[in-house]
């Protein structure tokens, strides 16, 4: 008989099993198994003594609070009860059971008083603690969801503890937690949202925080808080490994201190890579302060989210460090909703402007600004002088072709996309499909044929931004040909062209299904190519 090695044999489950994700509340959710997976890791448990630590490892690796108290040897059901009665000592003989399976728990989900619980007798976690200070010794997650939490603070400590979030949980309980967790955790990542409280916890939140001397992430999201909210970023300058930081911050009628960046007695942090912003109109001081805080940090990635005003995010532009023009790769901008500009303005306007000297940006997303912007040719062309390095390239601005020259046109293609951005692999711009130029199709054919694969460009993928009415005109009679020709021109790699009708969070998405007839015809040009080339070897 062949022995697998546990590590295999976990692996294989992990592959096997079916999850959904649950508790939306959380990052990225809560991964559940399925009902069948369950059921066949308890029968793989049951049936051969070397499958059963690997199954129960991935059937217990994330677990809920009572169902891991029905484990202790005084659990009972009284009267439809789940009951701990505190009538049998806890010792290792009797805590056998509970040892072998807590050791496998990985996350945790700790779920406040409207959830499902067990009735416990207050002694019963002093006795547990006494004799298993820490009963999860190997807990990696912590998830906890609404208060009170405190009493079950043993369960939510480990040596192992990498990452905890809370959901609407009260500041004062996560000030006692996070006390505990600067001793006997390794705290990386640490997420905080919708908490409650009042505005004299926020300066202790973000000195305890500042103590997590392993902290690389943490997201703060505070809403609808009472009293004026004042967040001193300075405590934070002592988590030399903080990596990433996202930020959401809507209190109505609450002004943000302005001067948390003159002092910087606590350290200056160097360590910060990814910055997110979420932004509103009492908040917009933020996006001025916090990255002056972070300006000697090699940021890599700037995300600035928000309901805000045209002049507010000019000021949000200018306000990026210049130490940034030489780390910044990623920038997400998106306005969250049509602001009214009147009239629109163009990308090269003075709101964009201040964006251009970031010279090594690779993928930019400019979304939801609706009908407050437009881009033409000379705007891409700015862009692509500005940003030779662009992998990526979303701009989420006004559709309508109704004016002449604020839409980009295929003249935008092949003699400023694919010849000043040659790494470009993504692209989703508005496109006046109305006033395509004529194409010659002999010509066309044969420029398919005998084009370069050594000079070609590679985008792969075009998102084209249309209004209905413009996409039904393109669509008939000679439309999906020239515009076809056009494309395959400047792009003869393209593998996929797709259509979005609106702006926003309105837009519609058609697919590729919708231009079939256009990704038809690059195919053929493609398959010319192809042939071409081969009968040259």
């Amino acid at each position: 008989m062949v022995l697998v090695p546990p590590e295999i044999l976990k692996l294989i489950f992990n592959n096997l099993v079916e999850t959904t994700v649950e508790s939306p509340f959380f990052p990225g959710g809560l991964k559940n198994l399925s009902k069948d997976s369950i059921k066949n890791l308890l029968s793989c448990a049951l049936s051969s003594g070397a499958l059963f630590d690997p199954a129960i490892r991935v059937l217990w690796h994330t677990m809920e609070l009572p169902t891991i108290l029905r484990l202790l040897p005084d659990f009972t059901i009284m009267n439809g009860t789940h009951n701990l009665t505190g009538d049998v000592d806890y010792d290792d003989h009797t805590l056998k059971r509970f040892d072998i399976y807590s050791s496998k728990v990985r996350h945790l989900a700790l779920y406040g008083p409207a959830s499902k619980q067990i009735l416990i007798h207050n002694f019963v976690y002093t006795r547990l603690a006494l004799a298993r200070p820490r009963p999860l010794p190997f807990l990696t997650h912590l998830y906890c969801y609404g208060s009170p939490f405190s009493d079950k603070t043993i369960f939510a400590i480990s040596p192992s503890l990498r990452y905890a979030s809370f959901f609407q949980c009260h500041f004062s309980e996560i000030l006692l937690y996070l006390s505990v967790a600067k001793k006997e955790s390794e705290l990386q990542l640490l997420d905080l949202s919708y908490c409650l409280g009042n505005e004299p916890t926020l300066p202790s939140i973000s000195k305890s925080i500042s103590q997590l001397i392993h902290l690389r992430s943490l997201h703060l999201i505070f809403r609808n808080l009472p009293g004026c909210v004042s967040l001193d970023l300075r405590p934070l300058g002592r988590l030399a490994l903080l990596e990433s930081l996202r930020l959401e911050i809507h209190v109505p009628n609450t002004k943000i201190e302005s001067s948390i960046i003159q002092d910087f007695s606590d350290g200056v942090p160097r360590s910060l890579k990814q910055l997110t912003l979420y932004l509103d109109d009492p908040s917009a001081s933020l996006a001025s302060t916090v990255p002056q805080f972070y300006q000697h940090s090699p940021v890599v990635t700037y995300s600035i989210i928000g309901f805000l005003k045209s002049e507010q995010f000019a000021t949000v532009f200018a306000a990026i460090p210049s130490q940034w023009q030489g780390t910044l790769t990623k920038l997400l901008v998106s306005a969250c909703g049509p602001m009214e500009i009147d009239p629109p303005r163009s990308l090269r306007s003075s709101l964009i402007e201040p964006l251009y000297s970031l010279c090594v940006l690779q993928d930019v997303e400019i979304r939801e600004f609706g009908s407050a912007l437009f881009a033409n040719d000379d705007d891409i062309s700015k862009i692509c002088h500005a940003w030779p390095d662009l992998v990526n390239l979303l701009l989420d601005v006004s559709s309508d072709s109704e004016t002449v020259g604020r839409l980009p046109t295929v003249a935008s293609f092949k003699p400023i996309i694919a010849t000043l951005c040659p790494q470009m692999e993504s692209l989703e711009i508005p496109l006046d499909v109305v006033r395509l130029p004529a194409v010659d199709e002999i010509h066309s054919r044969s420029e398919a044929a005998t084009s370069s694969s050594g000079t070609s460009h590679d985008l792969h993928l075009l998102h084209l931004n249309i209004d209905r009415a413009d996409f039904d005109q393109c669509s008939s009679g000679s439309g999906p040909t020239n515009l076809a020709y056009h494309l395959d021109m400047a792009f003869p790699f393209l593998r996929l062209v797709e259509v979005n009708h609106g702006v926003g969070k309105g837009r519609i998405r058609l697919g590729w299904k919708a231009w079939k007839a256009v990704i038809d015809i690059m195919v053929l040009c493609q398959d010319v190519r192809r042939r071409y080339q081969e009968e040259l070897k």
